[in-house]
């Protein structure tokens, strides 16, 4: 009621509840793993043929990475957020970005933990997982943090046919939604951008998507 009211005072449609787990396995360049870094929340949707197959989170995100960077460094938070989109730009002096590195690596450890240990959790998926996996949302473009991703003995851990190619994905695949603010998407804008993909899309209850929405029972808030 309160979401219809406040469409009306905007002279808006009512809005629509999109799962963001399918609106970001719908806009994946190709089938693979992503992992959406957030501010609180960090989320995993395994996808085949735009559909999610699994999906879930942890609460740990990038605001956890930074406070604890600050922590590390004796600086504030925003300060903190300054030196490392600084440092994953390459623009801190070799002094600071050692000392950034450093910083980073004992929170990396420990969210990258956290991911894996929420994906083992997972069993019953059919086949072998595509063998891509997806970085985006949040401080997901340091280079730190790919490189992390890409260390992981993944083998061990999920049953990817070969060890996963590592990619940032930043959306720019989703041509049909223009951002006129910026040239270029941003890691993360993604989920963003995939939610206003999917309201773009072919939804009539004979297609594919029709039929996955369906089986979701989404039900308006009343």
């Amino acid at each position: 009621m309160a979401l219809r009211q406040i469409a009306d005072g905007l002279q808006l449609e009512p809005p629509v509840l999109v799962a963001e787990p399918l609106a970001l396995a719908a806009a994946f360049p190709s089938d693979g793993l992503a992992i959406q870094l957030g501010a609180q929340t960090t989320g995993m949707v395994l996808s085949r043929h735009g559909a999610p197959l699994s999906f879930a989170g942890i609460c740990q995100g990038s605001t956890l990475i930074v406070a604890s960077v600050a922590k590390a460094l004796g600086v504030s938070a925003a300060r903190a957020d300054v030196m490392l989109r600084a440092f994953g730009a390459g623009r801190l002096s070799d002094g600071d970005q050692s000392l950034v590195g450093e910083a980073l690596g004992e929170p990396l450890l420990r969210w990258l933990s956290s991911v894996i240990e929420c994906l083992r959790s997972w069993s019953g998926i059919p086949g072998e997982w595509p063998p891509y996996v997806y970085l985006c949302g949040g401080v997901s473009a340091l280079s730190a943090l790919e490189r992390s991703v890409a260390a992981t003995r993944w083998l061990e851990v999920v049953p990817f046919p070969f060890t996963p190619q590592i990619k940032v994905w930043d959306g720019s695949n989703v041509e049909q939604v223009l951002d006129r603010t910026d040239r270029r998407w941003q890691v993360d804008n993604v989920t963003t951008l995939s939610v206003a993909a999917w309201m773009l899309r072919d939804r009539g209850p004979s297609s594919r998507d029709g039929i996955l929405r369906a089986s979701l029972e989404i039900h308006p808030i009343l």
